[in-house]
């Protein structure tokens, strides 16, 4: 492979133009670009136009203080189909006013690394008429906004050849404050059983999420797992897939009722440990009453999660799971052999209570009450009356 290297720099700032490398003059069929150490860099369209007339290209930005980008314009190539372009680009350690519209753009496959970086806008329409997404990455990172969809023919499909550790969409620590409708909107198809692409979200904060920001179709496996949602729109999440489904240990801070409806479970899903506020127009009164409301669809059952209804009132929590039922049978069984005990340790006070006066009536002497108990006992065993006092199975 053959290309433009541009090693580390140790200057002030960087400019990005066409006169960088002469790539219309290379016989090249792909060329890598890598600034590191850069106290700014900026990427101009001039540079874009000149860079994508190579087949496959990458861009790495490390540690370059604040990078802007610039919208990348349309490049006619008449290839046949045994050519295959590509366009990747990594930010790594970098401060991002915006990413734009159209920055990875008509390209059979396109890749995009974002790691220790702050974000402002994610543009909507950042991918166009782009065949195939290999990976979108974002890692350790901050984002202000993105703008849905990401893709501007409204959703994108994951490539189908396993070329790294990351095939799919990845969201690791990520703190996203807005995410907009439909802005992770993709499919996959696998070829293959042993095919598989993920979509991970992990340990991310995010805040208000539109309708169907998070929506993956087909053979994807997904784990949403340890994130915190502050705010989910109706249809929020939309999951439909053939591989494992894993929605665990999130915490969903408020939600309106149907945000979560089209998550759509299968025998590969788990579901578990979630705590749920949810925001219902219904009285709590009302939502007690019907015990198999859930947040999620009918194909998920009762799943084990925590719904708090109205925020408006103290916080009331009600818990639906197997486990759950479990513990209050026990909490009941608790309960009624406790009164159960109650009951005899009384009804035995009175028989003694009782034996002492007879005992004292027909006797003319008095005596201790262990010693009254035990002629009870003896009178009732030799009238073959069972002292309820030792007969344990009654408890």
């Amino acid at each position: 492979m053959s290309g433009a290297v541009v090693p580390d720099l140790l200057v002030a700032d960087v400019e990005l133009t066409e006169n960088l490398y002469p790539f219309t003059k290379s016989k090249a069929l792909s060329a890598s670009v890598k600034i590191s150490n850069a106290t700014s860099v900026r990427v101009t369209q001039g540079f874009l136009e000149e860079w994508l007339k190579i087949l496959s290209v990458g861009l790495d930005l490390w540690n370059c203080g604040t990078v802007t980008l610039s919208s990348a314009p349309y490049i006619y190539r008449h290839l046949s189909r045994s050519f295959s372009t590509f366009i990747g680009i990594g930010l790594v350690g970098c401060w991002v006013p915006e990413v734009p519209t159209n920055l990875l753009r008509n390209r059979f496959t396109a890749s995009l690394f974002i790691k220790h970086s702050q974000v402002g806008v994610m543009r909507r329409g950042m991918l166009n008429a782009v065949g195939k997404v290999r990976y979108i990455v974002l890692e350790d990172s901050v984002v202000d906004k993105v703008e849905g969809p990401l893709a501007a023919e409204g959703s994108f499909t994951l490539s189908q050849r396993d070329l790294h550790r990351w095939n799919g969409l990845f969201l690791n620590n990520v703190t996203i404050h807005s995410l907009g409708s439909s802005s992770f909107n993709l499919t996959h198809k696998a070829s293959k059983r042993e095919n598989t692409h993920k979509v991970d979200v992990k340990d991310c904060l995010v805040g208000q999420v539109g309708h169907g920001g998070i929506t993956v179709q087909g053979d994807v496996a997904v784990t949403i797992k340890n994130n915190i949602f502050e705010n989910l729109e109706d249809g929020a999440l939309k999951i439909s897939v053939s591989r494992d489904l894993k929605f665990q240990g999130n915490l969903v801070q408020a939600a309106e009722e149907a945000s979560l409806q089209d998550i759509q479970c299968q025998n590969l899903t788990e579901m578990d440990t979630n705590m749920i506020y949810i925001t219902l127009d219904k009285n709590t009164t009302e939502l007690f009453n019907e015990l198999s409301f859930s947040p999620f669809s009918a194909s998920c059952g009762l799943s084990q999660i925590f719904k708090v209804v109205n925020m408006d009132v103290p916080l009331t929590t009600i818990v639906f799971s197997h486990s759950t039922w479990v513990l209050l049978a026990i909490l009941l069984l608790l309960i009624l052999i406790a009164g159960g005990i109650l009951y005899r340790w009384r009804e035995n006070n009175k028989l003694q209570n009782q034996s002492q006066s007879n005992f004292h009536s027909y006797n003319g002497v008095s005596s201790s009450a262990q010693y009254q108990a035990n002629q009870q006992e003896v009178n009732m065993v030799q009238g073959s009356v069972l002292n309820p006092v030792y007969d344990r199975t009654t408890l």
